[in-house]
This record gives C-alpha cells, sequence and structure tokens, in this order.
C-alpha cells in the first residue's frame, strides 16, 4: 500500500490510498480510498506508519541525559571554524564531515567536563 499524489492543474493534489498489484507482467493499482479531505500532516503521518515507522510522541522517542550549556558548545564551533577544521576533514561539505565534526566536538566538551569535576 501506498500513498499517491494525482496533481490537479489549479488545485490541492488529490491524494490516494493505492494498492499495487500484477496481472501477468502488468502492475495495476488499485484505489482503496481517497485521502483528499485530511490535511497535510495527517497523510504525512499515514505515509510514515505505511513505510513501518512507528508513532510515538517524542517524549518517548529520547531523553535528555544531560544539556551542554550554549556558550562552551558555541565556543567550540567557533574555534573550529577559525581554525578551518572541517576543510582539513574534506574540502567538499557532506553529512560524514558534519558527523565527523560533532564527534570531535563532543570529544573536547567531553573532556573539558572531566577536567571540571577533578578538584
Amino acid at each position: 500500500m501506498h500513498i499517491d499524489g494525482v496533481p490537479n492543474r489549479t488545485s490541492r493534489p488529490t491524494y490516494l490510498l493505492r494498492e499495487s498489484y500484477r496481472e501477468g507482467k502488468k502492475v495495476r493499482k488499485r484505489t482503496l480510498a481517497n485521502l483528499s479531505a485530511l490535511s497535510d500532516e495527517q497523510i504525512e503521518s499515514i505515509r510514515a506508519v505505511l513505510s513501518g515507522q512507528s508513532m510515538r510522541p517524542v517524549e518517548q522517542l529520547w531523553e535528555t541525559i544531560r544539556s551542554r550549556s550554549h556558550g562552551a558548545v558555541q565556543a567550540v564551533r567557533l574555534a573550529m571554524q577559525r581554525l578551518g577544521f572541517e576543510s582539513l576533514l574534506a574540502s567538499r561539505p557532506s553529512a560524514e564531515r558534519d558527523a565527523a565534526c560533532a564527534m570531535v566536538a563532543a570529544r573536547i566538551l567531553a573532556t573539558s567536563l572531566d577536567s571540571d569535576q577533578t578538584p
């Protein structure tokens, strides 16, 4: 099952809940429901459920263990920018480069937290 958006020229697209099946070598679609009356948020929620994502409140998905002060994180980020740390890892922006920079910053912050707690 999936949701198809059928474009309309001057109005909102029609959203249909459909099922794909085969007849011989041809793939066919069967419309199960017209979801056009639903809001965009409701349609996206149905899409998420159909793709296998579980729908839970955000409070159940995340548990805050501790939070850093904004100033310390911003100072580490600014220092990394001024030193050109990102360009040392990769010449072009990428998700991997951002993740590596975040891990280095987290390590710096964890080290500074450990040194603050020693007498």
